[in-house]
């Protein structure tokens, strides 16, 4: 447990209030100087020119007792320095996690902005690979449907020149027996010519 003494009578003060609380000479440790104040506050107390404040870091049970005595003794609540420090700190500390917490918050909004950004970007590097690829499959169906009509033709034009060389061999052939068959008749009637002669001839005989 720690009491705090705020007094303009200095020592005798501390003195006063340890005769108050039963307790000179046998328990206080003085610390003209401490420079923190340890454990919860339990109250803070005046008297005149002189103010207390007692703090426990245990389960309050002397500092119970002792704001009680000191209850019981006149002393009235008062608000003392050491109160006020640690409101003004607890206000410190409130403003300072606020303002962590509205980093935070802020740093947080601007990690989700970036990866919102990040992820549209992505999207839309996706949606561009995707039409590149779309092109080109189409470039590449375009080439092959282009490749495959002009086979096609040359397919049908070698087809049209094979007709054709059949038709005019055909033809060719064709000619050549007519021409074979009138020489075949030509001959014939002239043989038939020969023969009629030599007949006539033979009956003027």
């Amino acid at each position: 447990m720690r009491l705090t003494v705020y007094s303009r009578e200095g020592r005798a003060a501390c003195e006063a209030v340890d005769r108050v609380l039963g307790q000179e000479g046998s328990y206080w440790r003085v610390q003209p100087e401490g420079s923190e104040l340890e454990g919860e506050l339990v109250c803070s107390l005046a008297k005149g020119s002189t103010l207390v404040e007692v703090r426990d870091t245990g389960g309050h049970f002397y500092g119970n007792r002792f704001c009680a005595h000191l209850t019981g003794d006149g002393w009235t609540e008062r608000e003392g320095p050491g109160t006020q420090v640690e409101r003004e700190r607890a206000e410190r500390e409130a403003t300072a996690k606020a303002a962590a917490a509205q980093r935070e918050k802020q740093e947080q909004e601007q990690r989700d902005r970036e990866a919102a950004v990040e992820q549209r970007k992505q999207e839309a590097q996706e949606a561009h690979e995707r039409a590149t690829e779309a092109t080109r499959e189409k470039k590449e169906e375009a080439k092959r449907n282009a490749e495959q009509t002009h086979e096609e033709g040359e397919q049908r034009q070698q087809q049209e020149n094979l007709e054709h060389e059949e038709a005019s061999r055909r033809a060719q052939e064709a000619r050549e027996r007519k021409k074979e068959e009138a020489e075949r008749a030509g001959e014939q009637r002239k043989d038939e010519e020969e023969t009629q002669h030599s007949n006539e001839e033979a009956e003027r005989g």
